[in-house]
C-alpha cells in the first residue's frame, strides 16, 4: 500500500469513525507518509551520491568467508559495484541519481 491506498482504505472501511477521529486518523498516516518516504530518499540519495570509493573493512576471517561462501573477488568488485548502482537507477521506484562512490553498497557487500 502507499498512502493514498491507504487514505482510500480508511475512507472506505471507517464510516463509523467519527469525523474529527477520521480526519485526524488521515493526518497523522500521511505525515508518517511523507517522513518514512523523505527518510528513505533522503538516505538512499546520500549512500548513492557518496564520492568515496568502496573499501572493504571486513576483517580477515570475514574477507576468507565471503571469498569462499559468495565466491567474492576483490578484482571484481568495483564492476559489482557499478552493475548494482546501474540497476538501482533503472529502477522506477527510487529517486535519486548515482554518484561515483560505492558507500551505498558497503552494507549490502558486507553483510
Amino acid at each position: 500500500f502507499d498512502a493514498h491506498q491507504l487514505v482510500s482504505v480508511i475512507n472506505e472501511n471507517c464510516n463509523e469513525v467519527k469525523l474529527e477521529n477520521k480526519s485526524q486518523l488521515l493526518s497523522i498516516l500521511e505525515l508518517i507518509t511523507m517522513a518514512s518516504e523523505k527518510v528513505v530518499q533522503r538516505e538512499v540519495a546520500r549512500l548513492v551520491n557518496a564520492e568515496e570509493k568502496y573499501v572493504c573493512s571486513l576483517d580477515a576471517k570475514s574477507i576468507v568467508k565471503a571469498q569462499k561462501e559468495l565466491k567474492e573477488n576483490p578484482k571484481e568488485r568495483q564492476a559489482i559495484v557499478d552493475q548494482l548502482r546501474k540497476w538501482i537507477m533503472e529502477q522506477p521506484h527510487f529517486k535519486c541519481s548515482t554518484g561515483k562512490g560505492d558507500k551505498c553498497f558497503t552494507k549490502v557487500m558486507e553483510i
